[in-house]
């Protein structure tokens, strides 16, 4: 059976973020988050440098918007686990990379109406302050919600 396309989009309820899929969206939704992705992998270019998120925060990796492993994860190693809720949520880690440089890491807060998910070892969820950012030699940038 098939059950169409489908993408993911932030939700807010009362005061709790979530992702929800959207099954057969309209053309508009889905050329908005596809040039949304596009323009995530490309990256931002400061300084000469190019700075762009690692693949799997775009899709399906660890800690990226389609990460499904996060609460069992939270749960057999007994620390907190964040994901992230957006294309602009990893897009804000890329902003802060650039301001760190090649070789750095740092942590930073993370915005106001962000929709990052923080998956709890008991089988709750929370809402993550801070990102943490760590930047390597070719721009390339691993980051994750804390």
């Amino acid at each position: 059976m098939r059950h169409g396309l489908r993408i993911l989009v932030p939700y807010k309820d009362g005061d709790n973020w979530s992702i929800r899929g959207v099954v057969n969206p309209s053309k508009e939704e889905r050329t908005a988050a596809k040039a949304a992705l596009a323009q995530a992998r490309e990256g931002i270019t400061v300084g000469g440098v190019k700075y762009f998120p690692e693949a799997g925060l775009l899709g399906g990796g660890k800690h990226g918007l389609s990460w499904t492993e996060g609460p069992a994860r939270a749960k057999d190693t007994g620390n907190p686990q964040g994901k992230f809720g957006s294309v602009a949520d990893v897009n804000y880690a890329a902003q802060q990379a650039s301001t760190l440089g090649p070789r750095k890491d740092g942590t930073f807060p993370l915005p106001a109406g962000h929709s990052c998910i923080m998956y709890m070892p008991d089988g709750s969820t929370g809402k993550p302050t801070q990102v943490f950012v760590k930047v390597y030699e070719s721009g390339k940038v691993h980051a994750y919600p804390l």
